[in-house]
C-alpha cells in the first residue's frame, strides 16, 4: 500500500511535469525547426544541467537510505545535516557555473557547440546553481517520501512557453526564458521544502555525523555516476559530428521516449526506493531483493505493451506534436525513426532502474560502478558501430543496446546479492 500510494502521487505529479516538457519542446520546434539554433540550444543545456543532473543522481543514492535510520549521535540532527547539505549543493553549483563561464571566455570549449553554443553555455551557466540547489533540495524531500519536487521541475518549461510564444521568439528571447524558468523553479521549490520542514539555512562544514556513512558510498557513487552521465554527453557529441547534425532531432525523440519512461520506471524507481531504504534498515537485503524482483518483472511487462503501441503510432504522434512551423514534415520522418529506436530501451530500462535502487539501498555501490563502466564501454561501441551507417537512429538503437546488457548484469548481481 505505501508503494501504491507513492506511485498514485507520482503518476499525478509527472503526468503534469511531462505534459508541460513535452509542450514546451513542441513550442521550441515550431519556432526554432531542428537547425543550427536548436542544435546548439539542446547540446549548451546538456552541458549546464550534466552536472546537477549528477549531483542529484548520487546524493540520492547514498543520502535517502541515511536519513531512512534513527538519529545518529549527538551531532547527527537532521537539521544540521539539512544545512550542511544545502552550503554543499550550493558551492558545487557555484563553482559549476564559475568553470563554465571560464571556458567560455577561454574559447577552451569544443568546436561542436559552434558559436552559438558557446554564447548560449556562457549566458546559461547560471542555470547550473540553481539547478545544483534544486537537486539538494529534492533529495531531503524524496527521503521524507514527498513527491511534490516532480511537479515543481515542470517551472522552468511552463515558464519558457510564454516568452517563446508572446515575445519575439529569438535567441535572446529563449535564454533569458530558460533562466526566469529556473529562478522561478528554485523560488517554489524553497516554498515547498519550507513548508515540509526539509529547508535550512546553509551552514559549511561537514560536523554531523550522518555525514560518516555518506562518504563510505560517495566517491564510488561519483564515479559511477560521472562515467554513466557520460552517454548524456557522449550522444550529441557523436550526433553533431554526423553529416547533418541530427542533435536537436535526436533531444526531441528523446524527450518524448522519456516522456514514455517516466511512467514506467522511473515512476516505480522514485516511489519503490525509500521504501526498499527503509526495509534495508529493518528487515534485511533478501527482502529487499524480493520486492525488487517482483516490480522489476512487472516494469519490463508493462514496458513491452509501451513498445508496441508506440511503435505504430510514432509517425502519426511525432506529426501532432511537433509538425508545425520551422518543423517540416522531413523532420518529422527523421524524429520519428529515431523515437523508434530508441523506445526499444524501455523495457530494460523500467526493470534495470529498479535493481539499481535496490543495490543501492543495500550499499552494494561497488556493483553499480561495475555495471557503469560497462554500460559506457558498450554504448561506445554501439554508437561507433550503427552511427556511421544509421545516423541519430543508430545512437538511439544503440541506448537500447546498452540497457538490455544492463539489464542482464544488474539481475546475475542481484541473484548474487541475496545469495551472499
Amino acid at each position: 500500500m505505501r508503494v501504491l500510494r507513492n506511485m498514485s502521487w507520482l503518476f499525478v505529479f509527472l503526468l503534469i511535469s511531462k505534459a508541460v516538457g513535452a509542450l514546451k519542446e513542441v513550442v521550441v520546434a515550431w519556432h526554432f525547426g531542428a537547425g543550427e539554433i536548436a542544435n546548439a540550444y539542446v547540446f549548451a543545456m546538456a552541458i549546464v544541467l550534466w552536472l546537477p543532473m549528477l549531483l542529484q543522481s548520487v546524493l540520492t543514492s547514498v543520502v535517502v537510505p541515511v536519513m531512512m535510520r534513527t538519529e545518529l549521535g549527538k551531532r547527527g540532527s537532521k537539521e544540521l545535516f539539512t544545512r550542511e547539505l544545502a552550503a554543499f549543493t550550493a558551492l558545487v553549483g557555484m563553482f559549476w557555473t564559475g568553470g563554465l563561464v571560464a571556458a567560455a571566455q577561454l574559447g577552451v570549449l569544443p568546436d561542436e557547440l559552434g558559436y552559438f553554443g558557446r554564447s548560449m553555455l556562457e549566458q546559461l551557466a547560471v542555470v547550473g546553481t540553481l539547478a545544483a540547489i534544486g537537486a539538494g533540495l529534492a533529495v531531503r524531500l524524496l527521503a521524507k517520501e514527498r513527491y511534490g519536487m516532480h511537479l515543481i521541475e515542470s517551472i522552468p518549461a511552463l515558464v519558457l512557453i510564454p516568452f517563446v510564444v508572446l515575445l519575439a521568439s529569438g535567441v535572446d528571447t529563449l535564454l533569458l526564458g530558460t533562466v526566469a524558468g529556473y529562478c522561478a523553479f528554485l523560488g517554489v521549490a524553497i516554498f515547498y521544502a519550507r513548508k515540509h520542514r526539509v529547508f535550512a539555512l546553509p551552514r559549511l562544514g561537514f560536523r554531523s555525523d550522518y555525514w560518516s556513512p555518506i562518504r563510505r558510498g560517495l566517491g564510488v557513487m561519483i564515479f559511477s555516476q560521472v562515467v554513466m552521465s557520460l552517454t548524456n554527453v557522449i550522444d550529441p557529441w557523436m550526433t553533431a559530428e554526423l553529416a547533418g547534425g541530427d542533435v536537436a532531432a535526436l533531444g526531441y525523440a528523446n524527450r518524448v521516449v522519456s516522456l514514455l519512461v517516466t511512467f514506467g520506471g522511473s515512476m516505480v524507481a522514485s516511489a519503490i526506493f525509500p521504501v526498499l531504504s527503509d526495509l534495508s534498515a529493518r528487515e534485511g537485503h533478501a527482502r529487499v531483493f524480493k520486492h525488487a524482483m517482483l516490480w522489476a518483472r512487472w516494469s519490463f511487462l508493462a514496458g513491452l505493451g509501451v513498445v508496441f503501441v508506440g511503435w505504430f503510432s510514432a509517425p502519426h504522434a511525432i506529426a501532432f506534436l511537433f509538425e508545425r512551423g520551422a518543423f517540416r514534415s522531413d523532420d518529422t520522418q527523421l524524429v520519428s525513426a529515431i523515437f523508434q529506436c530508441g523506445l526499444l530501451q524501455v523495457p530494460a530500462y523500467m526493470a534495470g532502474i529498479i535493481l539499481v535502487q535496490a543495490l543501492a539501498s543495500t550499499g552494494h555501490y561497488r556493483w553499480i560502478a561495475i555495471g557503469a563502466v560497462l554500460n559506457v564501454l558498450v554504448k561506445l561501441a554501439a554508437n561507433t558501430v550503427l552511427a556511421p551507417h544509421y545516423g541519430a537512429a543508430g545512437i538511439a538503437l544503440g541506448t537500447t543496446i546498452m540497457y538490455s546488457i544492463s539489464l542482464i548484469f544488474l539481475f546475475i548481481m542481484s541473484r548474487r546479492a541475496v545469495r551472499s
